[in-house]
């Protein structure tokens, strides 16, 4: 359960327009859309369903409309903490809320927070409806007797470790300063979501009890149902588990309140971060509000990507900054537009300051050309065709239907703004601009340095006070509770029918040039992913500088032989597509994703990057200078640190896979790589006999073979053959190794441990990722469980497997608050000791992961994204064409001796290798203390300390 806020772009202009043209009636006719019915209930419950039967799924989409700007002094952090607690079963279902949906196969499963709202989701098979609205009924109106101090004390302590686990990564404690300062002490928005550490110790179970009496009545919540449902199955269900829930009490409402400043005002923050990073905000209008929308598009032209202005002044033209980005967020009662850059090592904050201002003077008194604005509409438009495929999950339509009704009182809100972007002019956002922008702002300057104990205790005591409300009321007057609702004295809903998944049969087409051509057809929106794969990988930088593999493929898009990297990137805008590149373990990939009606200049572009790329000194030494910058920036977050050392240790010098984990190489082997590394690469893995293409999506193959061969036909492989990775077996260390790493001041500590198990082409490799499941891949698993259900000393604690051709890494993981290291350390060997030991897997816990793994297929393979990532499963490790088909098949087969055989095969607590980042003041003695074996303090390149 995290904090998260989905805004659905809107947009629609022809791409390749170079002027920003009006609505046309034929542009209205054909615009996206997403069609609902809504209604009510009579306890005043809104219900809004959306029909989406591409898949046998329902997206559920529960909206409170309550979060953190309704917390009174004394009280932040409350709304997302309550949120946690709905998670600890209800009076009717006394056992982990995430129990039954794991059985279910259910997908895209969360709950978050935020400004305005708290709501909770999933995507559930369709006969699994009954049982998700059965869940969320109950928690909404049968809770408080499931709740004690056991429960409050146990979520506590894991929303405590959330904010800790936050405010340890670099910049973690930037908004909490930036809301703190940019509204009045008085405005909702004034405090961050997830609260003060002396709020929630504070918190009574009382108070929590009241939070949910005031709040979560049906009048104060929309439900939304997309998917494989109709409206009248909809009405009917919806009525039957909701219709006995009373509608609450009224609930007053906070007035939009923009809050914007008469005067700029600055602050300063140090923190454990690897460069000065500079942030502006403004305080703009709420969602909903035409100004908002061009605010949208002004920060497009203003920060969205190369072809920005300000991109284009600090990074392309003065070269004083690694990376710029603008983004306007809207809430419900104001926005915020928000300037972030990345300032190169050495140049003077004030020298970026004052490039920042003189564009933006610029921009204020001339706003975007009209070849700007249409260029941003092109994207949107693309933005938006993509966003209509998922039905639900973080982003989807559920989501998009759900934040217009509850902030706007209209599910199809989001088009009145796809309107306003289309029609919008350069004068318009000029406008918008000058009243918002040209006025007060707040700029935070975060410098490298220590933790500042005095800025996070001064924010810590900030206040919270409700600001300017009025009272709208949610209650329904004269409510009757309607009937007695579903029996619930039998427990949850039994799901004993689950459909079967429709997943499309690969098509095998072949170049003029004998490339391989592999195709799913997928229909559902107009769009073709594809992936160009090549065998290569991070193992390919053997007997290279580390990191070519992935340098040289990011340096594919800044520029061809005929085109700079800004044309490129205005042709992709113009186009509406996406094209990027990048590398794992064994494989890199070159991906296009683009609109149907465009996909034959989308190609043609895609196969002048692939093919033709320059390599120009400008572009190198750019992209050089953000690289190593970024590699600053891994090493200052503990997950980086980790990533980046750990593999070493694991694989042992010389071998293929003893590289970073990030792919981004050292330091010395960035500032090493030269033009004729990147050129010897791609003579020897970017070619056409090296390579095969994927595709997915709205086409087929009579159609899309010609449209390759136009650009891809006729490419030659050099002379040569491919040279052979040399991926060597790797034993388990005799014993195990402890490296410690020092992060003074940090709040919590992060514990890695690994071992080496079999490929992922294994046979037995369905029985390992069964056996993962059950002992660290889930949130029910027991890793997870005890560490954080159990303990609540950590926000989260699993176990995983990165895919690999070779030995793959079985990793540990758990960010732990600081005084809890050596203990967690201790639990985390004592399960692994024990599920190999006296306590095996029990067959309820391999079913239930057996059971989720089956069932969830439908949702898992709902996009076009993710059925092109099932076919590079199949290309990249040799599995047969059905591989998905014939995946519950085999599933269903596993036998619990099996999967138990894969733990005692994997996990081999007496060969770990932890890798422990912290305040080595607090935590090296006590780790050293639990005599786990040899014990090593190293630096965050590996190379020892002491």
């Amino acid at each position: 359960m995290f904090r998260a806020l989905s805004l659905m772009a809107a947009g629609l202009l022809a791409a390749g327009a170079m002027y920003a043209a009006p609505v046309s009636a034929a542009d209205t006719q054909n615009a996206p859309d997403i069609p609902y019915t809504r209604f009510k209930l009579p306890n005043g419950m809104t219900v809004v369903v959306h029909e989406d039967h591409k898949a046998p799924i329902v997206a559920v989409s529960v909206w409170y409309h309550v979060g953190s700007a309704y917390e009174p002094k004394g009280k932040t952090g409350f709304a997302h903490l309550f949120e946690h607690l709905m998670f600890q079963g209800s009076e009717n279902h006394k056992d982990e809320y995430f129990r039954p949906f794991e059985l279910a196969g259910a997908t895209d499963q969360n709950g978050t927070t935020w400004l305005d709202r708290t709501n909770y989701f999933e995507t559930v098979p369709t006969t699994a409806l009954d049982m998700a609205l059965w869940m969320e009924s109950d928690r909404m109106g049968h809770l408080l007797g499931a709740i004690g101090k056991k429960e409050l004390d146990e979520q506590r302590g894991v929303v405590q470790n959330e904010k800790r686990q936050g405010e340890n990564q670099p910049y973690g404690r930037v908004m909490e300063d930036i809301q703190a300062n940019a509204f009045p002490a008085n405005h909702p928005y004034h405090h961050d979501t997830i609260g003060s550490m002396a709020d929630l110790n504070a918190a009574s179970l009382g108070d929590v009890k009241q939070w949910f009496r005031d709040y979560y009545g049906a009048a104060n919540t929309t439900l939304v149902l997309a998917g494989d449902i109709t409206p009248a199955v909809a009405k009917k269900k919806a009525m039957a588990y909701f219709g006995d829930i009373g509608p609450g009490p009224s609930v007053p409402r906070p007035q939009a309140w923009a809050a914007p400043r008469k005067s700029s005002v600055t602050g300063h923050m140090t923190d454990n971060v690897a460069q000065t990073r500079i942030y502006r905000e403004w305080n703009v209008p709420a969602l909903g509000t035409s100004d908002a929308v061009m605010l949208d598009l002004a920060a497009n032209v203003l920060g969205g990507g190369k072809t920005s202005r300000l991109y284009q002044r600090l990074v392309y033209k003065d070269k004083l900054a690694d990376s710029v980005s603008v983004n306007q967020m809207s809430f419900e009662l104001a926005g915020m537009f928000m300037l972030q850059v990345d300032v190169k090592k050495g140049i003077d904050p004030a020298k970026v300051k004052a490039a920042i201002a003189d564009e933006f003077k610029r921009f204020l008194a001339d706003g975007p050309t009209a070849d700007e604005l249409a260029r941003a509409k092109a994207s949107y438009q693309a933005d938006t065709v993509r966003s209509l495929e998922k039905v639900g999950g973080f982003g989807g339509k559920a989501v998009t239907l759900a934040q217009g009704q509850v902030y706007q009182g209209n599910p199809g809100a989001w088009k009145v703004d796809y309107e306003r972007t289309m029609a919008a002019t350069p004068a318009q956002v000029t406008a918008a601009a000058d009243q918002w922008l040209g006025r007060g702002d707040y700029t935070l300057t975060v410098t490298p340095g220590k933790v500042d104990a005095n800025d996070a205790a001064s924010m810590a005591g900030r206040k919270a006070v409700n600001g300017r409300p009025h009272d709208v009321s949610s209650k329904v007057a004269g409510y009757q509770a309607q009937g007695d609702g579903v029996d619930r004295s039998h427990g949850v809903p039994e799901v004993s029918q689950f459909p079967d998944l429709s997943f499309p049969k690969l098509q095998h087409g072949k170049l003029d040039n004998g490339i391989e051509v592999v195709l799913a057809e997928r229909h559902a929106i107009p769009v073709v992913q594809m992936q160009l794969l090549f065998d290569a990988g991070y193992a390919a930088d053997q007997g290279r500088p580390l990191g070519t593999s992935s340098f040289t493929m990011s340096m594919l898009d800044e520029g061809t032989d005929k085109l700079d990297s800004v044309q490129i990137a205005q042709r992709k805008e113009r186009l509406g597509a996406r094209i990027g590149t990048g590398c794992n373990l064994d494989y890199c990939s070159a991906s296009l994703n683009a609109l149907d009606a465009k996909l034959e200049p989308s190609l043609a572009l895609f196969a002048d990057i692939v093919r033709h790329p320059a390599f120009r000194d400008a572009d190198v030494a750019r992209l050089r200078g953000q690289w190593l910058a970024g590699i600053a920036q891994e090493k200052s977050q503990p997950i980086g640190l980790a990533l980046r050392t750990l593999p070493p240790l694991l694989y042992g010098q010389g071998n293929a896979y003893a590289i970073p984990f990030t792919g981004s190489g050292t330091e010395a082997s960035i500032k090493a790589l030269q033009v004729a590394d990147m050129r010897r690469f791609m003579a020897d893995y970017v070619r056409p006999d090296n390579v095969k293409i994927l595709v997915a999506g709205d086409t087929r193959l009579a159609k899309v073979i010609p449209q390759l061969n136009a650009v891809f036909g006729d490419w030659k492989a050099p002379a040569g053959a491919v040279p052979t990775k040399n991926i060597a077996h790797v034993d388990y260390p005799a014993k195990p190794h402890v490296y410690l790493m020092d992060r003074p001041g940090a709040q919590q500590s992060l514990i890695l441990a690994g071992l080496v198990a079999p490929s992922t082409q294994a046979d037995d490799n369905l029985d390992i990722r069964t056996m993962n499941g059950a002992f660290g891949g889930s949130f029910t698993s027991r890793l997870n469980m005890n560490l954080r259900e159990d303990k609540h000393w950590a926000y989260g604690a699993f176990s995983f497997l990165r895919d690999a051709v070779g030995q793959r890494p079985f990793l540990m993981y758990a960010p732990v608050q600081t005084d809890k290291t050596s203990q967690s350390v201790s639990e985390i060997l004592k399960e692994a000791n024990a599920v190999i030991g006296p306590k095996p897997l029990t067959h309820a816990e391999i079913q239930k992961i057996k059971d989720g793994d089956v069932r969830g297929m439908p949702g898992q393979y709902e996009t076009t994204s993710a059925v092109l990532g099932a076919i590079n499963g199949i290309e990249q490790y040799h599995r047969p064409d059905d591989y998905v088909q014939t995946l519950k098949a085999r599933i269903d087969a596993q036998s619990d001796q099996a999967v138990q055989q894969a733990a005692d095969q994997v996990i081999h607590p007496d060969h770990l290798t932890w890798v422990i980042i912290g305040d080595l003041s607090k935590i090296e003695k006590p780790i050293r203390a639990l005599n786990l074996g040899q014990v090593q303090v190293i630096d965050a390149d590996g190379h020892p300390v002491k």
